[in-house]
């Protein structure tokens, strides 16, 4: 979590608040995925917070893993991302 620490920090508010209501019901707790395995649906709830801390490394890995092995290493954020 340390890792999203600095990301949340620069918002005006944080979007902790809203993780009790976004993330049952665009993300799956056993599995760390936000609505698919794309990078942007990744980044950005972790970048505002909405990933709970218990699920956090779950996310961070499914990123880690769609960016090396499955994009072999590219960026791709697509224009929501960018």
């Amino acid at each position: 979590m340390a890792a999203t620490a600095g990301l949340t920090s620069a918002l005006p508010c944080s979007f902790r608040a809203f993780h009790p209501v976004l993330a049952p019901r665009y993300g799956n707790a056993s599995s760390g995925v936000f609505l698919d395995r794309l990078q942007t649906h990744a980044v950005m709830p972790l970048a505002t917070g909405v990933v709970p801390d218990a699920v956090a490394p779950l996310t961070w890995a499914n990123l880690e893993n769609q960016l090396k092995v499955v994009d072999t290493g590219h960026l791709d954020t697509g224009l929501t991302g960018t």
